[in-house]
Parts: C-alpha cells; structure tokens; sequence
C-alpha cells in the first residue's frame, strides 16, 4: 500500500514511468516534447519545479506546491501529455 503525505511545507520527490517502460523519452522529440508540457503545467498550476530528470523510459521531479491540491495537478499533467 502506498501511502501519501500531503503537506504544503514540504517539497514532494516523485518517479513515474511509461506504459510498459517502454522508451519513449529516448526520442528526443518526446522528450523535448515533455519538457516544454512541464514548463507549461509549472507555469499555470503555480508548482515550483526544483529539479528534474527525463530518463529513456521514467521522469523524477522535485517540486513544492505551497497552494495545496497536488494530486490533482499532477494528474493534470500526465493526462495532457499523455
């Protein structure tokens, strides 16, 4: 079972893969791709994006949400570049 903390005064670590961990961010397309849809979700959700790394087939973030509510913004994000 996962368990989940919300809370606003800390920074959240997060790791998510593709479907099937298949490679997709290995095209350089997709990956550039993602990384301008993170910039564009971090600028309208009002997320601070500390860090990140796009890897061949996973992404990890490092992000602070001082507002609240980042469950349904970060699936916000996965379901537009998805």
């Amino acid at each position: 079972m996962t368990t989940r903390y919300e809370d606003n005064s800390h920074a959240h670590y997060l790791t998510f893969g593709c479907f099937q961990r298949k490679h997709l961010f290995a095209h350089h397309d997709i990956a550039c791709n993602f990384i301008k849809q993170l910039d564009r979700w971090r600028t309208e959700s009002l997320v601070q994006l500390w860090a990140f790394v796009v890897m061949p087939n996973h992404v990890h973030l490092l992000v602070h949400d001082p507002y609240g509510d980042f469950g349904r913004k970060l699936s916000a994000l996965k379901r537009t570049f998805s």
